[in-house]
C-alpha cells in the first residue's frame, strides 16, 4: 500500500522546516494540485509557507545594532580627541595660539560629559556643538589651533550616526507581526491535511494516480528525517558523561 511517511516537521529548525515544506510544495506543484485531488487544502497551505519566507527574511537581515555603537564610538573618539588636542594647545609657547585654544576649550567644556548622555539625545548635542564652533568668529579661532578638519570629521562621524539610527527604525518597523515558531505550529494543520488527504486517496482509489509522487514525497521526508536524527545523536554524544574507572571493591 502506497502512503507517505509520517513525519512531523516540527522537529526541523526553522530554516530546515521551510526548505523541506519549499521543497515539499515544489513536488506538489509539479505533480499539480488538481491530479493530486489536493486543491483546497494546498490553497490553505500556500499563504502560510508565503508568510513564513517573509518573516525568515526578514530575521536573516543584519541587524544594525552593532553599526550603531561602533558608530558612536567614532564619534566619542573624535569629540575626545578635539577636546584633548584643544586643551593641549591651551599650554601653547605661543601666546596666540594659547588664547585662541582657551576660547575654543570654552566653548567645547559645555558639552564636556556628551558621551554620557542617551544615543539620541548625545546626537543634538554634537549638532549644538558644532553650531557653536562653526560660527564664523569661531571658526576662524579652530583653524588657527589647526582643528578644522577634525570639525568637519566630527560632523560626518556624527551624520554617519544618525543615518544608521534611521535605517534601524525602518528595519524595526519591518518586524514580522508573527514569529517563525507561531507559523510553524500554524502551518501544521494544512501540511497534515495534505498528507491525509493524499494517503486516504490512494488508499481508496489505488495507487496508480500516486505512487510517483508519494515515492518523491517519501524521500524527501527520509532525507530531512536523517538531519533530526543526526542532530538528536551528536546532542546525545554531548550529553554522555565522560567514562571512568569503577572504584576497586573494598577489603
Amino acid at each position: 500500500m502506497v502512503q507517505i511517511s509520517k513525519f512531523n516537521p516540527s522537529y526541523l529548525r526553522n530554516e530546515e522546516h521551510f526548505n523541506f515544506l519549499t521543497d515539499l510544495s515544489e513536488l506538489i506543484t509539479a505533480a499539480t494540485p488538481a491530479a493530486l485531488n489536493i486543491a483546497d487544502e494546498y490553497a490553505a497551505f500556500t499563504p502560510l509557507l508565503a508568510e513564513e519566507a517573509n518573516v525568515l527574511e526578514i530575521i536573516r537581515k543584519n541587524s544594525y545594532t552593532e553599526s550603531v555603537i561602533e558608530a558612536d564610538e567614532v564619534r566619542d573618539q573624535i569629540f575626545n580627541f578635539i577636546k584633548a588636542s584643544v586643551k593641549t594647545q591651551t599650554k601653547s609657547y605661543d601666546a596666540a595660539i594659547a588664547a585662541s585654544a582657551a576660547k575654543v576649550l570654552n566653548i567645547i567644556n559645555n558639552y564636556t560629559a556628551v558621551s554620557q548622555f542617551g544615543l539620541q539625545e548625545e546626537t543634538g548635542k554634537i549638532i549644538n556643538l558644532l553650531d557653536d564652533l562653526k560660527q564664523t568668529s569661531v571658526m576662524a579661532l579652530c583653524t588657527q589651533i589647526g582643528i578644522k578638519a577634525h570639525i568637519t570629521e566630527l560632523e560626518n562621524a556624527n551624520n554617519r550616526f544618525k543615518t544608521l539610527m534611521t535605517d534601524r527604525r525602518a528595519e524595526e518597523a519591518q518586524k514580522p507581526l508573527r514569529s517563525a515558531g507561531e507559523l510553524i505550529d500554524e502551518i501544521k494543520a494544512p501540511y497534515n491535511a495534505i498528507i491525509d488527504k493524499i494517503n486516504a486517496l490512494a488508499l481508496v482509489n489505488g495507487e496508480a494516480d500516486y505512487k510517483d509522487f508519494v515515492s518523491k514525497a517519501n524521500a524527501l521526508i527520509t532525507e530531512y528525517r536523517k538531519v533530526v536524527m543526526m542532530r538528536r545523536s551528536r546532542s546525545a554524544d554531548a550529553d554522555e558523561p565522560e567514562e571512568t574507572e569503577a572504584p576497586e571493591p573494598t577489603k
